[in-house]
């Protein structure tokens, strides 16, 4: 009995020892590379990735991107899926007939996108969204029969 009431009152004075408290800092390093990029339409690309759609060009549209500043952005716009002689067609949707079509940089229609051929985009404002506008202009021949033509080209920016 005795060594139970001993054992009793070792726990009950053990329980009753202040335990000891404080306070220590130390210092965390932290950093981050920023790497020069873009997002394309609010989405970021994979290393050379496709972005997706841009939506219908309804002959007035834009391509709308978020750069890091500094950096050098180059976009360009290639042939088309359907070229004809060296010019960008649309195709007839269920048929073989082609309405040629060009596309630019300004609604005044005079500063051509050619197929291929790269030009410069002003990132100093970046990182705000900047707009490339696309604007187009369809040069039907006069015997394109009637029916909805159509036409995908990939635009690839490079920085």
């Amino acid at each position: 009995m005795r060594i139970r009431s001993m054992f009793c009152l070792s726990v009950i004075v053990i329980g009753q020892i202040p335990y000891a408290s404080g306070a220590t800092t130390t210092s965390v390093s932290v950093s981050a590379q920023i790497i020069g990029g873009c997002t394309i339409n609010g989405a970021v690309p994979a290393s050379g990735g496709a972005v997706g759609s841009f939506g219908t060009l309804d002959f007035g549209s834009a391509i709308s991107l978020s750069c890091t500043p500094g950096i050098t952005v180059m976009m360009s716009l290639d042939d088309g899926q359907h070229p004809l002689n060296g010019s960008r067609a649309m195709m007839r949707n269920g048929g073989t007939e082609r309405v040629t079509y060009s596309l630019y940089r300004d609604s005044s229609y005079s500063i051509a996108l050619l197929p291929g051929t790269p030009f410069t985009l002003d990132t100093s404002h970046s990182p705000a969204p900047l707009d490339s506008p696309v604007y187009g202009r369809a040069t039907p021949d006069g015997t394109t029969p009637p029916g909805q033509y159509s036409d995908i080209v990939t635009v690839t920016i490079q920085w």
